[in-house]
């Protein structure tokens, strides 16, 4: 079907919202590289580009309860734009990753370039809107938001990984013609090709520059205690860290004394190592004083075995760090500085056991002392170990701040006793731990982590954001028991969507904790006193693997596949988390609630039922098809809600639909997705209700017709909005206890309209004779309808109602506004409380009665007085029009589409 002639929709705006996230994933090994794409949203492929999006919606029909997009068009046909609805303050998001599929995998290959687009705000004069947009070179750490004004734009982008974020965000307006364009350009000085060793290379380049180091394996003099004097540089592979090892000590020799890195010279974020192996980095040495005593800064100091940080801040981008040891951060060692580790894996690494005392060593993969502060997003931290009376086998901070994003902290230990095997926190230390997996580490206490404060210092603060913390296990534990996943000593801790489940011990202990409620919205083995928590079996896909993805009967991602799977179980921790928490960049459905545990909030998390929308197309459709696009839609109603799941969405295209259809107990809603379907059937109900169905089984916009009976309620209770019920044998019927919920509905020319024991209570509908309920908000009016005879159940109206002409029953070719000599009284008459939603303006302020209220094809009405209506839902370019005096002739090339009906 072809839409409707409208005035260019600029007509379907009203507050947006925006969350555009383009995830730009290539292959960038070797020459120039140049990577396009283009959507200027005529085709729709936005839906499917997209790997999480809110709910696609037709333009024309009543706005669902929750942020949805929709293309608006001019006649049906191209070009059109791509609109952005929000819902209460929250935005509509769709977020894509290019190119397809989806690819994971890191590239070592610096990007930059353009992402284009064009932005309107075509109703600046009516209501004000705004547009931003934010910049992420990993997903999770953004810009602060710049806005955009109307026109076209060309924001650049770059990336060291070869992967670029963009967010938008805005409000009553619309974008068109996205454009991305990205290169690789190639290295500047390469190794060996133009010098020997890296050291060479990194001495003869400048600020700016790019070393690029071939393949192979390199070890001795230039090649190890690397040092970046200072500049801001990028040293990278040319084939990743797989193809590209530096061997510090040549073999296993432990007196040699030499790491990879050593950056000491105030280096920031700017000066770059990526896409090594460094391994069989040593530095023997004894304990290291933390606090109170002045610092030298020497190379010899034993801290970081693998790359070394004093006192300076460099971005660290997918390197391997394996079989490296020394006294603190067997791995990387940090003082006083505020590194970037992005996608690294620190493994096989050890902290204390190298100096003549045998000190106990802190940080088996990453230790930070002195006022360090690091980003560590996207790593792996496994398989490392302390020596004796050891802390912090995986990660280790005292004095310090980091922020763990989305990392998995597994398989750490000792050899004898240690404090915190995952992740330990001391000494005023700052930590914030998200979307992590922290599975398998091993300790005498606080096995999964540990965070204490001693008397004299500072509390530390330790937060923990949707993490999964599970399997993890007390080493020659002494009484009382200490906590096994967290434990918490005099500091102040906040605990929020995450899995406690598993652990060989307590789940969590809390000794002399600051915080009135440390644990919140978590799933914890044994059950935990706060808000929101539950104390149920979280059913991860597999604890053997282990795999921590959450089953779902809606899609869980399998990450050895890549693919998306549908479960016989559903995991309890979906939807769950803290509802004020926003959901990210869960795909839908996503129940628009976050998920407990490390996926929560990310484009991985497990889906729920929320938001899958089935389509239905009377004329073009086929029950063979899956009915998930208008192009693939089903053929019958009955099909559609078999299809669905409780809170989908069943959308009816415009069509007579002959059938008898059941909602067999589903919390779905039904309804028209364009001008109004029409449904009948002669013989029996045309929509049953008697399967225990509640008010989250919505029925609405529809026309039901010609039918023995309309609807019958026997035990179920739906809500019936918006429903246009004429010429049947009966309206509504309902028995054994029904209340459904009836409003905003027009009931003309039925043998009766509602019965019901108790007495039925309709609100705010056109009745044919006074309901035995209370009746001061129904009238009893003539409906007033175009045409009754010829099924046109549009409300007559002096300001504007819309007529369809028709080439053959239900196949539209084209509309128009016409102008009548009355107005129907069914016109704002509604429930007040519900926003005119899609009605075009003017539209008083107020929902129509009948299948057309809320959508594009109400029947248009008075302009209210400004400031007794939000202006919110579908306009068209007569808002303009009708705003002056004399409308009609305001915009002369309007007459050809507006007539006076006679």
């Amino acid at each position: 079907m072809l839409n409707p002639v409208r005035i260019k929709l600029w007509s379907l705006l009203s507050a947006i919202a925006i969350w555009i996230i383009l995830c730009v994933s290539t292959s960038l090994v070797g020459a120039d590289y140049t990577y396009e794409y283009f959507d200027d949203f005529n085709t729709g492929k936005a839906e499917f580009d997209s790997y999480s999006h809110s709910i696609f919606w037709p333009e024309m029909a009543f706005p669902p309860g929750r942020p949805y997009l929709y293309y608006s068009t001019i006649e049906g046909n191209p070009p059109r734009s791509l609109v952005f609805m929000d819902y209460l303050g929250v935005p509509a998001h769709l977020r894509y990753c290019f190119p397809f599929p989806t690819s994971l995998a890191d590239t070592n290959r610096e990007i930059r370039g353009t992402v284009a687009l064009d932005v309107q705000f075509p109703f600046e004069k009516i209501s004000y809107g705004h547009f931003t947009y934010s910049l992420s070179g990993d997903g999770h750490v953004w810009t602060i938001p710049i806005p955009l004004a109307a026109g076209h734009h060309e924001i650049p982008v770059a990336s060291l990984k070869g992967t670029c974020y963009i967010a938008f965000m805005g409000t009553r307006a619309l974008i068109d013609n996205l454009e991305v364009h990205l290169t690789s350009t190639p290295a500047i000085i390469n190794v060996p090709g133009d010098y020997a060793t890296i050291q060479e290379a990194i001495d003869a380049a400048i600020n700016g520059q790019t070393v690029e180091v071939a393949a192979g394996t390199y070890s001795g003099e230039g090649n190890r205690d690397i040092d970046f004097r200072g500049k801001a540089i990028i040293v990278r592979s040319a084939e990743g860290p797989e193809n590209t090892i530096i061997d510090c000590n040549d073999a296993d020799a432990f007196s040699d004394g030499h790491r990879g890195f050593y950056f000491h010279e105030g280096e920031n974020s700017n000066s770059v190592v990526q896409g090594f192996t460094i391994k069989s980095g040593r530095v023997a040495g004894s304990e290291i004083p933390f606090i109170d005593v002045p610092w030298t800064i020497n190379s010899t100091n034993p801290i970081g075995g693998g790359i070394y940080c004093e006192y300076s801040s460099p971005t660290i981008i997918n390197c391997v760090i394996q079989d490296c040891g020394t006294e603190v951060g067997g791995g990387i060692g940090c003082v006083g500085s505020a590194p970037v580790i992005i996608g690294c894996r620190i493994e096989n690494c050890k902290a204390g056991g190298f100096g003549v005392s045998d000190s106990g060593g802190f940080g088996g993969g990453i230790g930070l002392i002195r006022g360090s502060n690091a980003k560590i997003i996207n790593c792996v931290v496994r398989n490392n170990s302390g020596y004796y009376n050891s802390a912090g086998g995986g990660i280790y901070s005292s004095n310090s701040n980091a922020r763990i994003t989305n990392c998995e902290i597994y398989d750490n230990k000792t050899t004898g006793n240690i404090k915190g095997g995952g992740l330990y926190c001391g000494q005023s230390s700052d930590i914030i731990l998200e979307n992590s997996l922290v599975y398998k580490n091993s300790a005498q206490i606080g096995a999964g982590v540990m965070a204490e404060s001693n008397d004299s210092e500072p509390v530390c603060i330790v937060v923990v954001k949707n993490c999964t913390i599970s399997h993890n296990i007390l080493q020659n534990a002494m009484p009382p028991l200490p906590g096994a996943g967290i434990h918490l000593n005099n500091c102040d801790a906040k605990i929020r969507n995450s899995i406690l489940w598993y652990n060989d011990g307590p789940q969590i202990v809390e000794v002399a904790t600051i915080s009135d409620e440390t644990v919140t919205y978590c799933d914890v083995q044994g059950g935990y006193i706060g808000k929101g928590n539950i104390n149920l079996e979280p059913l991860f896909a597999d604890i053997f693997l282990p795999d921590y993805h959450l089953q779902s009967h809606y899609g869980r991602y399998d990450p050895f596949t890549g693919q998306w799977v549908n479960d016989p179980v559903h995991s309890p921790c979906i939807d769950k988390g803290d509802p004020n928490d926003p959901v990210g960049q869960e795909p839908c459905p996503n129940g628009e609630r976050i998920n407990m545990g490390a996926y929560g909030g990310t484009r991985y998390a497990s889906k729920s039922s929320r938001c899958t929308i089935y389509h239905v197309d009377a004329i073009n459709g086929d029950d063979g098809n899956d009915g998930l696009t208008r192009l693939t839609a089903f053929r019958t109603i009955q099909r559609g809600i078999n299809a669905s799941s409780h809170f989908d969405v069943v959308l009816l295209w415009p069509g007579v639909y002959v059938e008898q259809v059941n909602f067999n107990g589903k919390a779905i809603t039904v309804q028209s997705a364009d001008d109004a379907a029409v449904v009948e059937t002669p013989v029996g109900y045309a929509f049953s209700f008697y399967t225990g169905e509640t008010r989250a089984s919505v029925l609405r916009n529809i026309i039901i017709r010609n039918s023995q009976y309309a609807i019958f309620c026997n035990g179920g209770s739906p809500t019936l909005s918006n429903l246009t019920i004429a010429n049947n044998g009966f309206g509504i019927a309902a028995y054994s206890g029904s209340s459904p919920d009836i409003s905003n509905c027009i009931f003309w020319r039925n043998g009766g309209d509602l019965f019901g024991d108790p007495p039925l209570e309709p609100r705010y509908c056109r009745l044919s004779e006074p309901a035995s309920a209370e009746i001061g908000t129904n009238i009893f009016d003539e409906p007033l309808f175009a045409n009754p005879a010829q099924d046109d159940f549009h409300l007559l109206s002096e300001r504007g109602r819309f007529i369809n002409f028709v080439l053959e029953p239900y196949t539209y070719a084209h509309g128009i506004w016409i102008l009548d000599r009355v107005t129907s009284p069914c016109i704002d008459r509604a429930d007040p409380t519900v926003k005119p939603g899609g009605e075009p303006m003017p539209n008083g302020g107020r929902l129509n009665m009948g299948a057309y209220g809320g959508t594009a094809f109400a029947s248009m009405s008075e302009w209210p007085i400004l400031g007794d209506i939000n202006y919110d839902g579908i306009f068209n370019l007569l808002d303009f029009a009708i705003m002056a005096e004399d409308w009609l002739y305001t915009l002369p090339w309007l007459k050809d589409a507006i007539s006076i009906q006679p």
